[in-house]
């Protein structure tokens, strides 16, 4: 979300649900009368799935969220269907996605064109490179004018480097160096 504000009548929300049961949510949700909205995707096959794209099942673009429209007085509580978590807020209040966002998953969805997960990264946040020419280099992220960079700096010198990277080939980094070690192991396992 890029900015919180407390959702009111018909104002998007997301679900957070049991892993795996996003569908029977959202039917759940249709059911009981609110407007739901589950963005799907086809994975990219593998080389050994025949060309048929129909035998490729569709997967959940947002793992364990469920979005839909929220209703500050319904007859039916959201948080009663089986399979939900709770209602994604802060304080105790139920969070609006602005408008703008789902319009843009729905033109993605409805374009047909490829599209998949993506990794979720803050300007500044802390990333560890673990593919291409830069593997196990650690630095922060930065955007500017339309690419990536991993930032590495020398606080004895008080400078930094930057370099260009591709999303697909970082990762956020742990802040607990315990955890930096064995997601390292992990990654190469």
């Amino acid at each position: 979300m890029t900015a919180q504000s407390e959702a009111r009548d018909g104002a998007w929300i997301a679900v957070q649900v049991r892993p795996g049961a996003e569908r029977a949510v959202s039917r759940s949700l249709r059911t009981r009368g609110y407007v739901d909205f589950l963005p799907l995707y086809k994975p990219q096959q593998l080389w050994n799935i025949p060309s048929d794209t129909s035998v490729v099942p569709e997967k959940v673009l947002f793992p364990g969220y469920v979005f839909c429209r929220f209703i500050q007085a319904p007859a039916f509580r959201i948080v009663e269907i089986p399979g939900v978590v709770r209602l994604v807020g802060f304080n105790r209040k139920v969070a609006a996605i602005p408008d703008e966002e789902i319009d843009a998953i729905s033109k993605v969805i409805a374009s047909n064109t490829p599209r998949k997960p993506a990794p979720f990264f803050q300007q500044g946040e802390p990333v560890e490179v673990v593919n291409g020419p830069l593997a196990g280099v650690t630095g922060t992220l930065l955007r500017q004018k339309g690419s990536e960079w991993v930032v590495i700096c020398v606080p004895l010198l008080k400078n930094a480097i930057a370099a260009e990277i591709n999303l697909r080939d970082v990762r956020p980094l742990a802040a607990d160096p315990v955890e930096r070690a064995l997601s390292r192991q992990r990654t190469r396992a």
